[in-house]
């Protein structure tokens, strides 16, 4: 029975330890990985913990970017012409 109520600490405690990093995956954060480093480096420290936390709650700004149809690279929402495959999108719509 301790053995199942220390494994239960464990995970809540690993879960608040966590959390900045968690917010950063689930609002889709664009510095999610740097967010998980700090709070995995130091969120040991209080001021750590905090400072990651903080950043997750940061404002998320708008994906700007989505895939061409026919090469499947990144590109802006605004182009009509793919900068990779040189593909005219003006007759494909911005999704």
């Amino acid at each position: 029975m301790e053995a199942l109520i220390l494994f239960a600490a464990l995970v809540v405690g690993a879960a608040i330890y966590f959390l900045p990093s968690i917010v950063a995956q689930k609002r889709k954060h664009r510095q999610q990985t740097a967010i998980t480093v700090l709070n995995l480096l130091l969120g040991w420290t209080f001021l750590g913990w905090v400072a990651a936390m903080v950043w997750a709650f940061g404002e998320v700004k708008p994906n700007t970017d989505r895939q061409c149809p026919f090469c499947a690279e990144d590109i802006r929402l605004e182009a009509i012409k793919c900068r990779h495959c040189g593909a005219d999108l003006s007759a494909t719509t911005a999704t």
